[in-house]
């Protein structure tokens, strides 16, 4: 336990400097006046539309897992679960690892709010988190091809990312076609560690199996979901980089989003440092300057502070009412 204890403020001191790192080398050659430049071209009106196309992409975020909750026979109001996802957003983001870390806090609330069976939470969340993978995955593999096809980044560093991708897009998609056949995969790993955690499991595999199999329309409407969330997502930085004063194609702007997402896949708190490095290379790769890189990794932190920060003040506040 004390070698665990020692570990973690190391890990922490890791990543706090690797962040710090690619932070500064983001920042390398970049006028900060010419950053200053180019975000000065926003105006006010055009800030409250691309908030107002976030709140779009929130709601979009929270209406497959509301789809799956209506699935299990729970029909919740869509506005409590923005707020639960905003809250778990919150935790993720400010957490290592932006893509986890809010799930238990979900399950939390769907008990304490509404008196959900823990199990019946617990499912839920899985069977999201898991079409979210999946859809994530899936998304970075096509979108890596197209990049790839059209040599707009550096290959050799894509083809190896393209991979793990198509690895990590394998599993979750493996992990649906097992429930699907009946086979509790999870409980039957679990069996070989700790009995105790294959029957915790036992249950919630149970009702994933029972629900995907009596709805099976509930992963064709939810990937129709994860669909819409991209096309809104690729208009977002679409529009971000209008506003900024490029107006981009289509597979270059993919170039783009595809830097941002697998960025957000490394393990500092809101992937600091990893999302402005990336996103100066994809703009150097195509021969814009890196400022304008700097300034829409800029306008996407203070986006994800703005509302992760109102994650964490509802999430506050839902837990401080019991």
């Amino acid at each position: 336990m004390r070698k665990k204890e020692k570990r973690s403020p190391l890990l922490w001191l890791l990543l706090s400097l690797a962040a710090l790192g690619l932070f500064a080398w983001a920042l390398r050659g970049v006028e900060l006046a010419e950053i200053g430049r180019v975000l000065s071209q926003i105006s006010g009106g055009q800030i409250i539309t691309l908030l107002v196309v976030n709140g779009a992409i929130v709601l979009l975020m929270s209406l497959r897992w509301w789809l799956i909750l209506r699935a299990q026979g729970f029909l919740l109001p869509i506005l409590r679960i923005v707020r639960y996802r905003l809250a778990a957003f919150g935790v993720s983001y400010f957490t290592p690892g932006p893509h986890f870390g809010g799930e238990p806090l979900q399950v939390v609330l769907l008990r304490q709010e509404h008196s959900l069976e823990s199990s019946s939470a617990v499912v839920s969340v899985t069977l999201d988190k898991v079409l979210d993978l999946l859809s994530n995955f899936g998304f970075l593999s096509i979108g890596i091809a197209i990049v790839l096809r059209n040599g707009l980044i550096g290959s050799e560093l894509l083809i190896g990312v393209q991979t793990i991708s198509a690895v990590l897009l394998v599993l979750p998609l493996l992990y649906l076609l097992a429930l699907l056949r009946g086979w509790a995969f999870v409980t039957y790993l679990l069996a070989k560690v700790k009995q105790n955690w294959a029957m915790l499991a036992k249950d919630g595999e149970a009702q994933l199996i029972i629900l995907l199999r009596d709805k099976r329309k509930l992963v064709v409407q939810s990937l129709m979901v994860s669909a819409l969330l991209w096309i809104a997502l690729l208009f977002e930085y679409w529009l971000a980089l209008r506003y900024l004063g490029l107006n981009l194609g289509l597979v270059q702007l993919l170039a783009i989003v595809v830097a941002a997402r697998l960025a957000m896949l490394a393990p500092t708190p809101g992937a600091l440092g990893a999302l402005e490095a990336a996103q100066v290379v994809a703009m150097q790769s195509q021969g814009f300057d890196p400022s304008y890189g700097l300034s829409l990794s800029l306008l996407i932190r203070a986006r994800d502070i703005l509302f992760g920060g109102l994650g964490l003040w509802l999430g506050g506040r839902l837990l401080r009412q019991k």
